[in-house]
């Protein structure tokens, strides 16, 4: 399943960011020096999840809000279409919903959300206000 989150506003000319293996994690830069709108973005801000054939999105205890078409959200489902919001960046979220009838990949429930400096995470995106890091559940 190949998801593309299309960055919205400032700066224009960023390039799409396709995920293919989930969960991840969306997450502050670490390190150097930082633009404004990086810093409205938390460590760890919200994690997304394939289940049922959707993604899902869950605050990860974010100081600014995660938000999904304007609405500030704990948890929601991200279908195709939607806006999704971290502190000063926006994305539109791009997939196909799968066929009815055809079996979809689902991951059972395991237990707390993440854990901060978990040894399972891998950067697969790094951006000047956001970076996304591939998580493995056990």
């Amino acid at each position: 399943m190949k998801v593309a989150f299309m960055p919205l506003g400032q700066p224009h000319g960023r390039e799409a960011i396709l995920i293919e293996r989930f969960p991840v994690i969306f997450a502050r830069p670490r390190g150097g020096a930082l633009p404004p709108e990086a810093w409205t973005v938390s460590p760890y801000h919200c994690r997304i999840d394939w289940e049922n054939g959707v993604l899902v999105v869950r605050d990860l205890g974010s100081k600014y809000g995660t938000y999904v078409n304007e609405s500030r959200v704990r948890e929601a489902c991200l279908w195709p279409g939607s806006k999704l919001t971290l502190g000063l960046n926006s994305f539109f979220v791009s997939y196909s919903l799968p066929d009815r009838g055809v079996a979809s990949q689902t991951r059972p429930e395991k237990g707390p959300p993440y854990q901060e400096q978990s040894k399972t995470e891998k950067k697969i995106f790094s951006g000047p206000t956001l970076d996304i890091l591939e998580i493995r559940d056990f």
